[in-house]
């Protein structure tokens, strides 16, 4: 993946190494960096990010978090607005769940009154920077939270949902399996032809979306766009990475999503768009929020023996260094009663961590 170097600086404080001191700093403790470009004003780092770390560092964010770790500096987190819903006069939207193996969490907002337009400059600069064409405030919003803290988001245009004949009470979208010969018109006018099997979202009358992977034609934004919904969702890994092997087909979201990502990043990427909307002028106000979540993921707690760790890895680090990296990495410490072990609760973002020699 791409990383911006002053796209990272903005979550470190103090300056950052400079870019070939980072690099290597990379290399030695986490990831290979496969090359370092000097683009006007900037460098570009292309960082090898494995699939086992794809969920918590294929983002800015994340990688910051890493170098923070590395350097002993401070992260400094992206601002945010919570969701505050408002009184309007949409119909409320309901979203069906065939399958919720398949969809652990489906998040959405409804937005009403958005005001489309082109981004501001900073904001097209940061994504044409790491490769991705500006299209629109709202959709370039989207894409910018996905590079920062790695949830995809999606926008579809509200309005383009279509009812039974107008007449419903309600907006319907349904996430359910593709059925063999079904093909969707994606955001970029291809026409997929897909296989049995894969995530699509449809209104009652068309596919709109293939979930996890690109957006349908029939809802995309437009510079006419009055109304969208925003959405979060956490799809299953395996499906979308099937998916994109039979179509011979990805985007940067479908790699995220077949890596695993933590259900509870999808809020959190909400408070960011909010913020986002605000500040590149799309405004709008949120009507209803969505939050399909029937088995939430708690934050696991792990026993480290440090004797047994500094056996493990051939090295001696002190207690008091190894708890000061894992709170670097957003862990919460405490020591174990009676024995040389810490108590670690790990966050859920760190879906990779299960037992001690993780």
């Amino acid at each position: 993946m791409l990383f911006s170097y002053n796209w990272l600086q903005q979550y470190i404080k103090g300056k950052l190494p400079k870019p070939e001191k980072l690099a290597e700093l990379l290399q030695m403790h986490s990831f290979e960096v496969e090359s370092l470009k000097d683009l006007t004003g900037d460098w570009i780092l292309d960082i090898a990010v494995l699939p086992n770390r794809a969920h918590d560092c294929l983002n800015h964010v994340g990688m910051a978090r890493e170098i923070a770790a590395i350097t002993k500096g401070k992260l400094l987190l992206p601002k945010t607005t919570k969701p505050a819903k408002a009184k309007g006069t949409l119909k409320p939207l309901n979203v069906i769940i065939k399958n919720s193996d398949l969809v652990p969490r489906y998040a959405a907002l409804v937005v009403e009154g958005v005001l489309i337009g082109e981004s501001p400059g900073w904001l097209r600069e940061r994504l044409e920077a790491v490769g991705v064409h500006s299209i629109n405030n709202v959709v370039d919003v989207t894409n910018y939270v996905m590079l920062e803290l790695g949830q995809p988001l999606h926008a579809f245009d509200y309005d383009k949902i279509q009812d039974p004949f107008g007449k419903s009470q309600s907006k319907l979208m349904t996430i359910r399996e593709s059925r063999e010969g079904e093909s969707i018109q994606t955001l970029s006018d291809e026409a997929l032809l897909l296989p049995k099997g894969a995530l699509v979202i449809e209104d009652t009358k068309q596919l709109i979306d293939l979930a996890g992977m690109k957006g349908g034609k029939a809802s995309a934004i437009s510079f006419n766009t009055k109304n969208i919904i925003l959405q979060a969702a956490n799809f299953d890994g395996p499906t979308i990475y099937k998916t994109k092997k039979q179509l011979g087909y990805t985007t940067q979201a479908a790699d995220i999503y077949s890596a695993g990502i933590d259900p509870n990043l999808g809020m959190l990427g909400f408070e960011r768009a909010l913020a986002l909307l605000n500040e590149v002028g799309a405004k709008g106000k949120v009507t209803q929020i969505v939050d399909i979540y029937p088995k939430k993921t708690v934050p696991r707690q792990i026993k480290l023996d440090i004797p047994y760790a500094q056996s493990l890895l051939g090295m001696r680090i002190a207690a008091r260094e190894i708890q000061q990296i894992l709170k670097q990495l957003g862990c919460k410490v405490s020591l174990a009663k009676k024995s040389q072990a810490l108590l670690v609760t790990v966050p859920t973002r760190r879906v990779d961590v299960e037992i001690p020699e993780d």
